[in-house]
């Protein structure tokens, strides 16, 4: 049987030096910040996306509405109740023009009653991908809209914003 040299022997009991544990720790918060940068980006990509598949679903319903009632969901923007989404759902949703739009882009703002059925009903305005609310806007003819999302700053006239006309 062969055996091993004396110095090998210890030097394979001892482990790492501190020299390569550093340089091993090293790689790993390397590699741990590279995905962790791409992931971000990746994240705030798909809620760009996200916002912008949402207007495509938004201005789907909103023509459907227009064939109806040969104009589009009306919105004053100088009233902060028409400059909200809530108007907008309310049409889309409540008067059978049903749009499919995820859960994770309506929050539920208040309980009212409905005007016209006298039921108690949720409201709920549109979301973005930022988890803040849409502006809707349409012009006082009603025969142009306008949806706007403030973007990833959050902050409204920005030029990461957000539209769809």
């Amino acid at each position: 049987m062969r055996t091993v040299p004396h110095l090998f022997r210890a030097r394979a009991q001892m482990g790492l030096t501190l020299i390569e544990m550093l340089t091993v720790i090293g790689i790993i918060v390397f590699l741990a910040a590279a995905i962790g940068g791409a992931s971000y980006a990746l994240l705030r990509g798909g809620q760009r996306t996200a916002t912008e598949n949402l207007f495509e679903h938004i201005a789907h319903g909103l023509d459907m509405y227009r064939v109806e009632h040969r104009m589009y969901v009306p919105g004053d923007p100088a009233n902060t109740y028409d400059a909200s989404s809530r108007p907008l759902w309310y049409a889309l949703e409540r008067e059978g023009h049903h749009v499919e739009i995820p859960g994770k882009f309506k929050l539920k703002e208040s309980r009212a009653t409905d005007p016209a059925t006298g039921e108690t009903i949720d409201f709920f305005i549109y979301i973005d991908g930022w988890k803040k609310p849409l502006r809707y806007e349409c012009d006082r003819p009603w025969q142009k809209y306008r949806l706007e999302s403030a973007g990833p700053d959050r902050k409204w006239g920005t030029a990461d914003d957000l539209t769809r006309e």
